[in-house]
């Protein structure tokens, strides 16, 4: 009916809503509280985008601090680890000093007679 023209009115029932049609769009009140609401269904979807993109950046800052927390607890353990096997690599060249010089071996003897692994075999050659 925006396009209402009293040539389109065909009957009596038509001719009466065109003078409705056209009557509304005469209303300056119907034009004002139409641009109203569209004011107001504006503001409230800006209010909602807003209010979204907050949320979104709580989310984003809750994930992070868990994600670093997460980090900071595996860096932990890593240097634990770190430590527990540099430990263990200075008891292996102690007992592979101890087997030399109680036993007169060599340090190849020593380590075949622990049964060293080839990689720890490396790490006590760099220790002695």
């Amino acid at each position: 009916m925006e396009d209402s023209t009293l040539e389109n009115a065909s009957n009596e029932d038509l001719l009466a809503l065109h003078k409705m049609v056209t009557e509304v769009k005469h209303d300056r009140e119907v034009g004002s509280a139409y641009m109203k609401s569209f004011e107001i269904e504006q503001r409230v979807r800006a209010e909602g985008r807003a209010e979204g993109r907050t949320e979104g950046r709580a989310e984003e800052q809750v994930n992070t601090e868990r994600e670093r927390a997460r980090a900071d607890a595996l860096q932990q353990r890593v240097c634990e680890l770190e430590g527990k096997a540099e430990e263990n690599a200075d008891i292996l060249l102690e007992n592979v000093k101890s087997i030399m010089a109680n036993l007169s071996l060599s340090l190849e003897q020593a380590m075949t007679a622990l049964n060293v692994k080839e990689k720890d075999k490396a790490i006590v050659r760099e220790k002695l």
